[in-house]
């Protein structure tokens, strides 16, 4: 049973989107009673970082693009395998923009994608498995989303 997860911050690409992410999902499972916690990838003091959430332990990771799962090597093993913790890939883009992190990910490496022809990808070229869970919506903006507004729209499809 999965009682603490570790996410990742810092990571300020693509208009703050891995970082919403990763508040987004650290909200989802307060809700449900699991403990996150959070390492700031932009720290100088990194190692400190993880450190600090070792001590705490955790049961999985779960990084968006592979950013969580650089420099984490103890010896011969990934830091994730050394202390028995799942580690989830949430992969925004296409697959072969990370492929290279995908083959070095730890044995229990579990792959997310937001799209069925990604998984398809990953289990063909990659030879790993892979999930599909598609992409999710918020409003982040003040846009007025009335049924009016909806019916009013200048495009049917953007």
């Amino acid at each position: 049973m999965i009682k603490r997860i570790l996410l990742f911050s810092g990571i300020d690409i693509s208009n703050n989107i891995l970082n919403i992410f990763s508040n987004i999902v650290a909200d989802g499972l307060r809700k449900r009673n699991i403990e996150v916690g959070f390492v700031d990838l932009n720290s100088d003091k990194l190692e400190k970082e993880f450190e600090r959430e070792l001590d705490k332990g955790f049961d999985a990771a779960i990084a968006f693009n592979a950013y969580g799962q650089q420099n984490t090597m103890i010896g011969d093993k990934n830091l994730y395998e050394y202390i028995g913790a799942l580690f989830y890939n949430w992969v925004i883009d296409h697959p072969c923009e990370h492929s290279q992190m995908i083959q070095m990910g730890p044995q229990d490496y579990n792959i997310i994608c937001l799209d069925r022809d990604h998984v398809k990808y990953v289990e063909r070229f990659l030879k790993r498995n892979a999930d599909f869970i598609p992409l999710g919506g918020i409003q982040e903006c003040d846009t007025d989303f009335t049924e009016e507004a909806y019916n009013d729209r200048k495009y049917d499809i953007v």
